[in-house]
C-alpha cells in the first residue's frame, strides 16, 4: 500500500488537500456524466484489467468553486453495477459548474483507486 497526499495543481481547487490510502483499485474507465431533473448520472466501463472488485463501490466528489460549495457521495454503487446517480438539491443545481472527480474504494480495506477527473458539469434545474 502507497500513500498519496498532495495539492490540486490547476488551482481549481486550491485550498483541497487530499491523502488517501492507493492500493491496486482499478479506477473508474470511461466514465460518462450527463444530466436528469436533479441529478447527475454517472455510467462507467466494465473493469477490464481484472484488478478492482466487482464489490468496489464509486466515491462521487463535486466541486464549485465559485460558491466553494462541496459535494460528495461516499459510498456509492458497486463497480460492478456500472452506474450510479447522485441527486442534489434543485438549489444546488441552479447554473453551477461543478468540477467532478470519482474513485472506487474496496469495502474491506478503504483503499481507493486513483482519482479520475471527469470535468467541469454545468448544472441547471430541469422543468
Amino acid at each position: 500500500m502507497g500513500s498519496l497526499t498532495g495539492k490540486f495543481s490547476k488551482g481549481i481547487l486550491s485550498d483541497f488537500i487530499f491523502k488517501a490510502a492507493v492500493w491496486s483499485t482499478g479506477q473508474p474507465e470511461n466514465v460518462k456524466v450527463t444530466r436528469s431533473k436533479n441529478a447527475l448520472n454517472f455510467e462507467w466501463d466494465k473493469d477490464q484489467t481484472g484488478i478492482g472488485s466487482p464489490n468496489d463501490s464509486i466515491m462521487i466528489l463535486l466541486y464549485n468553486k465559485e460558491g466553494r460549495r462541496f459535494l460528495a457521495c461516499y459510498s456509492g454503487a458497486g463497480r460492478s453495477e456500472l452506474k450510479d446517480t447522485f441527486p442534489m438539491h434543485p438549489a444546488h443545481m441552479k447554473n453551477r459548474t461543478y468540477e467532478v472527480f470519482l474513485v472506487f474504494k474496496d469495502v474491506l480495506s478503504d483503499a481507493v483507486s486513483k482519482s479520475v477527473y471527469c470535468g467541469s458539469v454545468l448544472t441547471q434545474v430541469i422543468a
